[in-house]
């Protein structure tokens, strides 16, 4: 059975943009949808599907990072703005990896490798961003 992969962005209710990854797959190959959240108008609040897949070099480092808080014991912090998950049989039943809280990363080597997944996934995600932030203006 495969693994897939969960990675959300913006747990809190701050205004910006909201990713829900649902799937990481094996073969690089990702689906969710990216919205934008505006805290005090929720009617112009915006969300779209996004696809693609990444580069095996993306994949690689992926992979990595997602062994790496596969064999490291899940702690939840207080404030949870993002979060890494895996699941096999069904979504609706993750193993939660990994919370990130905002700020943690200069004394936290986990919340920084958790923001270097970030960062690739983003590559990916930025054009649908972009949309998203101008429909909300």
């Amino acid at each position: 059975m495969e693994t897939n992969y969960i990675l959300q962005w913006r747990l809190d209710e701050s205004e910006g943009i909201r990713w829900f990854i649902r799937g990481i797959k094996p073969d690089g190959s990702f689906y969710g949808e990216v919205s934008y959240h505006n805290s005090t108008a929720p009617t112009r609040s915006w969300s779209t599907f996004v696809d693609g897949q990444l580069s095996p070099e993306d994949l690689s480092r992926c992979n990595a990072i997602f062994t790496e808080f596969s064999n490291s014991e899940f702690i939840k912090p207080e404030k949870i703005f993002g979060a890494l998950s895996r699941w096999t049989k069904t979504i609706s039943k993750p193993t939660h990896l990994f919370c990130y809280e905002q700020g943690t990363e200069a004394k936290n080597l986990k919340a920084r490798r958790f923001l270097e997944l970030h960062e690739i996934i983003q590559k990916y995600v930025s054009e649908t961003e972009e949309r998203m932030t101008q429909l909300s203006r």
